[in-house]
C-alpha cells in the first residue's frame, strides 16, 4: 500500500559521532557493530551500534566548511539525541601532553586580524554539563589523563610553539582545534546535547611541520603516501614523526574513551 502523501518520514534516532580525519574515528569505527558505510556524495558516513546505541559516525574533513557541511548532513538524515565531536588538538599550556583527553566546557571561535598581527576571541559554545560529568567519570575509571578545559577553533593550522603560547595566554584558552565551534554552532537547536571532546596530539612547544597538513587534508593516506613525502621533504621526517607518535597517543585515548562513554549514555 502506498503511503498517504501527508505523512512525514520519522528520521532514524542516533548518536552523533564526527571527527575530521580518519586517524581521530578510527578507534570508534573498529568497535562498531553491524558497521555499515552509507552512500552519500562528498562525505565518509557510517552507521551501527555500540551496545544497545545506534550510531552515526562521521569523517568531516578539516576546516569550517567541511564541518557545516557534514553537520547540515547528519541533521537532515537523522534525529540526533547527542552529538560527540571529537578529534586531535593542539596545546596551549605546558602541562597537557600527547594522548591525554580534553573535555572541552565551551569552545570559543577563533580570529586573526592579519593587519594587526592580533587574534580575537569569539562567540562560545558550551558542552553539556552532564556529558562532560559522564565524560570524567568515564575517563577517570579507565585511567587515562585529562582535562576539562576552554577550546579556540581557529581558521588554520598553528604550526609554530610561540603562536600556541601567545593563544592560550593572551585568550585564555587550552587548546587549539579546526572544526569544533563550527559543528557545535551548526548543531545547535537541531540536535540533542552535545560533548566536544578532544585528544592532545601536540604539546605547546612542538612545531607542527608543513608536511603534515599536506596529508591531513587527504581523505585517506597509505604508508607509500607518507613514505614519498619523507623522502621528498627529509628536513621535516624527524617532527613528523614526532607528531605521529602523539597522534596515535591521542587516537589511541579517544578510541578507548568514546565507545564507553557511548556505552553508558
Amino acid at each position: 500500500m502506498a503511503r498517504p502523501a501527508w505523512v512525514v518520514p520519522v528520521k532514524p534516532e542516533r548518536i552523533g559521532i564526527v571527527g575530521a580525519l580518519r586517524w581521530e574515528i578510527r578507534g570508534v569505527l573498529k568497535q562498531l557493530d553491524s558497521r555499515r558505510r552509507l552512500p552519500v556524495n562528498a562525505l565518509c558516513l557510517w552507521e551501527g551500534d555500540l551496545g544497545s546505541r545506534a550510531v552515526v559516525v562521521a569523517q568531516c574533513g578539516i576546516g569550517r566548511v567541511h564541518a557545516e557541511r557534514a553537520l547540515s548532513v547528519l541533521v537532515d538524515r537523522f534525529h540526533l539525541s547527542a552529538l560527540l565531536c571529537i578529534g586531535f588538538c593542539g596545546a596551549t599550556c605546558k602541562t597537557y601532553r600527547p594522548g591525554d583527553v580534553v573535555l572541552c566546557s565551551a569552545v570559543h571561535s577563533g580570529e586573526e586580524i592579519a593587519a594587526r598581527a592580533e587574534w580575537e576571541r569569539g562567540e562560545s559554545i558550551e558542552s553539556d554539563k552532564e556529558l562532560i560529568q559522564l565524560g570524567a567519570d568515564v575517563l577517570r575509571s579507565a585511567g587515562i589523563p585529562f582535562h576539562v578545559a576552554v577550546g579556540l577553533t581557529v581558521p588554520r593550522v598553528i604550526h609554530d610553539p610561540d603562536t600556541k603560547a601567545y593563544l592560550g595566554e593572551t585568550l585564555k584558552v587550552n587548546v587549539l582545534d579546526m572544526e569544533s565551534y563550527w559543528i557545535a554552532r551548526r548543531a545547535r537547536g537541531r540536535a540533542g546535547r552535545v560533548l566536544m571532546a578532544r585528544a592532545v596530539s601536540d604539546a605547546v612547544n612542538q612545531s607542527i611541520p608543513g608536511l603534515a597538513h599536506a596529508l591531513g587534508v587527504r581523505p585517506q593516506v597509505g604508508f607509500g603516501d607518507t613514505a614519498l613525502e619523507l623522502l621528498r621533504l627529509p628536513r621535516q621526517a624527524a617532527a613528523f614523526l614526532h607528531l605521529a607518535r602523539g597522534a596515535r597517543k591521542a587516537a589511541r585515548n579517544l578510541g578507548a574513551f568514546v565507545p564507553a562513554f557511548v556505552r553508558r549514555l
